[in-house]
């Protein structure tokens, strides 16, 4: 199994090995290969119940939007009402400023549901190829958290 790297106080960096993914049923090869390859790109991080979060500004870079990423942000999640809390998560980057000087940044942590809409949205072939990796890792971390489940239940009969 995957080692998890603690990312945050409630965010985890597990991302998966191919002989992890094998041993779950269900998950086809081409999802697999998916999983595998773009999680260098895109990684995908899994709190405490099993969720899966993007880093929006890493979306934005693989998307190539061409707009300013604030702005871009903020006018995808006004115009399709998206929900804190729900859809996505804020938080202030730890650094303390950004690279440019100024304030901290603001940083989006958005659910799995979200990053397939924004790809969506998007209309190119990098967001549809995005779509299909969320799609896939989110069958991946659904999978990993009943097998774990499984695990630990046996472990308990003990």
């Amino acid at each position: 199994m995957a080692k998890a790297v603690k990312v945050n106080s409630n965010l985890w960096n597990g991302k998966f090995k191919i002989e992890e993914m094998r041993i779950y049923d269900g998950l086809t090869e081409k999802e697999i290969n998916t999983v595998l390859e773009y999680q260098k790109v895109l990684p995908c991080l899994q709190d405490e119940n099993d969720k899966g979060y993007i880093n929006a500004r890493t979306l934005h870079e693989q998307l190539k939007v061409g707009k300013v990423f604030a702005n871009w942000i903020k006018e995808r999640i006004s115009k399709y009402e998206f929900d804190n809390g729900i859809d996505y998560k804020t938080v202030i980057a730890k650094s303390g400023k950004n690279s440019k000087g100024g304030r901290p940044s603001k940083e989006y942590q958005l659910s799995l549901d979200m990053a397939k809409e924004l790809s969506m949205i998007e209309n190119n072939d990098i967001g549809r190829t995005s779509r299909k990796y969320f799609i896939a890792i989110d069958k991946a971390f659904k999978y990993r958290s009943q097998w774990n489940k499984g695990r630990q239940a046996s472990i308990d009969t003990f």
